[in-house]
């Protein structure tokens, strides 16, 4: 007998239930333990995600809307939220220095070894390849004096994305 191959409506098996068993089709036993992953219980569960990007930064004081501004463009690359069009209209108003930072943390922070990195920096890439004149700006930015100042001051990979816009937005806005 010839195997054939399955249609698209033979019976798939059924995943695993709360009570730690599985469907009709399967002849074993989930361990109960594992039930624990489709509920979404798992202990190990926090110390994964540990490293899950914070949009929820708050910032306050007399550049609070800047920050703001900066903070969401910052978070739509990272998350991949706003597509480049988006992108480019919240950037391209921006002070070059800002761009700089902004492109240099995601560039630093998602380092090659980094869980993320090819995602985030590849929402980068479709920013800065589709508006090459981000990439320009963010250049002009680089020679601005608060960079040497920053870069002799702090490291990007220790910072979150709040204290870099905090800090950068103070800086150059004061």
């Amino acid at each position: 007998m010839e195997p054939t191959a399955p249609d698209d409506t033979s019976p798939k098996p059924k995943p695993p239930t709360s009570e730690g068993g599985v469907g009709d089709d399967f002849d074993f036993d989930v361990p109960a333990d594992f039930a624990s992953f489709e509920d979404g219980n798992d202990q190990n569960d926090d110390d994964e995600e540990e490293d899950e990007f914070d949009t929820s930064v708050e910032f306050s004081g007399e550049f609070a809307d800047e920050k703001r501004a900066a903070f969401e463009a910052l978070c739509g690359i990272v998350t991949g939220a706003a597509a480049p069009e988006e992108s480019y209209a919240q950037l391209d108003p921006a002070d070059p220095t800002l761009v700089y930072f902004i492109f240099k943390w995601i560039k630093k922070y998602y380092h090659r070894d980094h869980p993320d990195n090819a995602v985030v920096r590849s929402n980068l890439s479709a920013v800065t390849n589709q508006y090459r004149s981000l990439t320009r700006k963010a250049k002009d930015g680089e020679n601005d004096p608060i960079v040497e100042w920053f870069e002799g001051t702090y490291r990007y990979r220790e910072m979150s994305a709040g204290e870099l816009i905090d800090v950068v937005v103070e800086k150059l806005e004061g």
